[in-house]
């Protein structure tokens, strides 16, 4: 015979570690809180064993809305290959939208790499992967993990590429390279990866993903045109290989990461201008409806 949760049960799965997450909030929209952990009691149910039975609308709107870290704004990670059109994708949301002023736009800091005590890992990196892949990895990981646990008072927050991708994507690539990471080298970041996500789950974890899939042979050409330094000695093979790592991962789900969120793919063969209508066109889609004046 089924019967309600306890309300008390339900409350102590919500702020189970609540002092940890509270630290250094201000307030809390109690009210809000026990108006949906009510909803949740009306239709959750058991059977007197552990397993309970929860509609999965009322489940979505608990993971979503309940149980998201107070002041983790609604994320967004903008994925693709290199010279995809990523950038060009973060711009529009820090200078085009009309709702600029609502979110917080982190583009990859690539300045920090280029400039850690005087050193260019990213250079050194693409020169000298064998010598110096798991430096910038490890840096590389760092500074990912330090911008999505830094505050923003915005309620969105859109990222350029993700400790996700870098797992998913570029460490399997620099390990398999002739002269790329040893096992060690591979196994030490895969175990600090393992160790953040199961850890910080709560407030690494996106709301969307959006793919900015682009075809290898315009990505060489964008590559060759802005020139930039350390991407002189990125290879085509790397290229390529990356491409199919976003696909296996982002599009037809045969990786071995499951991505941690929806996926929106844009085309980013489109010419600038028809690109930024797309994401323009798309912008509802994007923060799910959410990205509304009202919210400040």
């Amino acid at each position: 015979m089924f019967e309600p949760i306890p309300l008390v049960w339900i409350l102590s799965l919500v702020i189970q570690d609540t002092p940890g997450r509270l630290e250094g909030q201000a307030t809390m929209n109690l009210a809000g809180v026990l108006t949906n952990l009510l909803t949740l009691a009306t239709f959750a149910w058991h059977d007197g064993s552990e397993k309970s039975v929860v509609p999965n609308s009322v489940k979505e709107h608990l993971e979503t809305e309940v149980l998201r870290p107070i002041g983790k704004p609604y994320t967004v990670l903008v994925e693709g290959n290199v010279g995809s059109g990523k950038s060009t994708t973060l711009n529009y949301f820090a200078t085009q939208t009309p709702e600029k002023d609502l979110v917080d736009v982190v583009f990859e800091p690539v300045n920090l790499w280029r400039n850690l005590s005087g050193v260019d890992l990213l250079n050194q990196m693409f020169t000298d992967p064998q010598r110096w892949a798991l430096a910038f990895q490890s840096y590389s990981s760092l500074t990912r993990y330090s911008n999505v646990f830094k505050p923003t008072p915005k309620k969105y927050r859109i990222m350029e590429r993700s400790i996700f991708s870098e797992r998913a994507c570029f460490l399997d690539t620099v390990h398999e390279q002739p002269n790329g990471m040893t096992e060690v080298e591979f196994n030490i970041m895969h175990q600090w990866y393992q160790m953040m996500t199961k850890t910080f789950w709560d407030q690494l974890k996106p709301d969307i993903i959006v793919y900015v899939k682009c075809d290898v042979d315009v990505l060489m050409q964008r590559i060759k045109k802005r020139g930039r330094p350390e991407e002189a000695n990125i290879s085509r093979d790397f290229v390529e290989t990356i491409q199919r790592r976003h696909d296996d991962w982002l599009i037809h789900r045969n990786s071995s990461f499951v991505p941690p969120a929806p996926v929106l793919v844009l085309d980013g063969n489109l010419e600038v201008g028809k690109f930024l209508e797309l994401v323009k066109a798309k912008e509802a889609v994007i923060f799910g409806g959410q990205l509304r004046r009202t919210d400040t």
